[in-house]
C-alpha cells in the first residue's frame, strides 16, 4: 500500500461518504451473497504461491491508526527469487514509523534463516529528490538473507501513526491481492465502538466480533486462479480511472467535518528539511 500525500488521502479517500446516523457504532453495507470457491488447482509451475496475506488495521478515537502487514509466500523459481529478494517499503516519516518486525526464511529442511535488523537501510524515496514537497517520505530497503527456490518467506512488517493527520478522526483503503496465487488472505478492522465509522466493502466474507470498547471486522477472502493477461493494453483499460478501493473505512459524518478537518491540515506547520538535506543543496 504506497504511502499518500495526508492532503490526497483526506480528499480520495473518502469520497464515498454518505452522511452516518446519530448511534455511535460502526455501519457497514452488506454485499450479495458469494458463490463457493472453485475447486483448488495445481500450482506448482507458478513462479511463487502466497500462502497467506494478512493485514491488521487498529484505528484510535484521536485519529492514529496502526497496520501491520504480514506475509508468506513460497518461492517456485528464480524470478521469484530476484523479485522478492529485495523489499521495499513506504512511509511518511513526519506522522509515522515503520518497523520491520521480522523477515525469515524457513528451508526445506526445516532450518530457519533471519535477516537481522542491520541489514534493513533506510533511504529517501525516489519522489522526495525530484519534488522537495515531498520531504518526508521515505523508504525501507531489505535484502532478504539466502533466498532460494524452495523456500518459505515470512514477513511483517508495522507502520505506526505517531501524529493524526486529522486528531479525531481516521480513514483508511485496502485491495485484496488479485494478481497472483494467493491461498488465504485476511484484513482486520479494529475500530472504536465509541466512534461512528462506516465501513464499505464488496464481495469478502465478513466476520464481525465485539470486545469490550472496542468492534472488530475480518475479512477473509483467497485467489485461486491466475488471471489470463488481457490484451487491451493498460492505459486503455483504465481510461476512466481505476476501480475504487475494494474496502474502505471513514469515520467522517458528512462533507461538513471534512472541510474542517481540511483547513486544519492546510494550516499546520509543516516540518523543516532534514540538516542533511539542507547541506546538499548548499
Amino acid at each position: 500500500m504506497p504511502v499518500l500525500r495526508s492532503g490526497c488521502l483526506l480528499l480520495c479517500l473518502i469520497a464515498f461518504l454518505e452522511p452516518v446516523a446519530a448511534p455511535q457504532a460502526p455501519t457497514i453495507s452488506k454485499p450479495p451473497q458469494l458463490a463457493k470457491s472453485a475447486a483448488v488447482d495445481d500450482h506448482s509451475k507458478e513462479p511463487y504461491v502466497f500462502e497467506l496475506i494478512q493485514t491488521k488495521a487498529r484505528f484510535e478515537a484521536d485519529g492514529k491508526i496502526q497496520r501491520e502487514a504480514m506475509l508468506r509466500v513460497r518461492i517456485q523459481s528464480e524470478s521469484a527469487v530476484r523479485g522478492l529478494g529485495l523489499l521495499t517499503y513506504p512511509f511518511a516519516s513526519s506522522f509515522e514509523t515503520l518497523d520491520v518486525v521480522y523477515m525469515r526464511v524457513r528451508k526445506s529442511d526445516g532450518t530457519v534463516v533471519e535477516t537481522p535488523p542491520s541489514d534493513v537501510q533506510e533511504v529517501d524515496s525516489p519522489v522526495s529528490r525530484e519534488a522537495p514537497i515531498y520531504r518526508d517520505q521515505r523508504e525501507k530497503h531489505v535484502a532478504v538473507n539466502s533466498l532460494a527456490v524452495g523456500d518459505t518467506l515470512e514477513t511483517d512488517v508495522r507502520w505506526t501513526m505517531h501524529d493524526a493527520i486529522a486528531p479525531g478522526h481516521f480513514w483508511y483503503d485496502d485491495s485484496f491481492f488479485r494478481t497472483g496465487i494467493c491461498l488465504k488472505e485476511t484484513l482486520q478492522l479494529d475500530l472504536p465502538r465509541a466512534i461512528a465509522a462506516k465501513v464499505d466493502y464488496k464481495e469478502p466474507k465478513l466476520k464481525i466480533e465485539e470486545s469490550g470498547d472496542r468492534i472488530i471486522y475480518t475479512f477473509e477472502t483467497a485467489h485461486l486462479k491466475k488471471d489470463e493477461e488481457s490484451k487491451i493494453p493498460h492505459w486503455e483499460r483504465n481510461f476512466y480511472g481505476l476501480d475504487p478501493p475494494e474496502v474502505r473505512v471513514s469515520s467522517f459524518a458528512s462533507w461538513a467535518d471534512v472541510g474542517v478537518c481540511s483547513g486544519r491540515w492546510k494550516n499546520r506547520k509543516q516540518p523543516s528539511p532534514p540538516k542533511f538535506a539542507q547541506r546538499r543543496r548548499n
